[in-house]
């Protein structure tokens, strides 16, 4: 995996280019950390931001669902909401993980 590329491929999620992130998904490891936000991965960003084209695209390209971020905090924790939740369930993510704090997916911290 070239950094570089990948950068180039975090910032198209974090940006919502989802034609520049079509045509770098394949070129790099998806579930690589990231370097400028240490803990996240690509489908941690595209969930947080509630990018739907953008999560669909990293999961039929083999993002994992359980990647976890530097609290335990799997993608499913982070989605705010249920057709984002939905697409991940739909590709086995757990209820059942659990964050640093002890909270599963279905805690809601509102």
């Amino acid at each position: 995996m070239a950094q570089s590329t990948f950068g180039a491929l975090e910032t198209a999620v974090l940006e919502r280019h989802h034609d520049r992130i079509a045509s770098l998904v394949s070129t790099v490891d998806i579930n690589e950390y990231s370097y400028r936000h240490i803990g996240k991965t690509l489908l941690h960003h595209a969930v947080s931001l509630n990018d739907a084209e953008t999560t669909a695209l990293l999961l039929s390209n083999h993002a994992r669902v359980h990647c976890q971020d530097i609290d335990d905090a799997t993608p499913l924790h982070l989605a705010p909401s249920a057709a984002i939740a939905a697409m991940l369930l739909k590709h086995g993510a757990s209820v059942h993980a659990r964050r640093t704090d002890g909270a599963t997916p279905l805690h809601n911290d509102d």
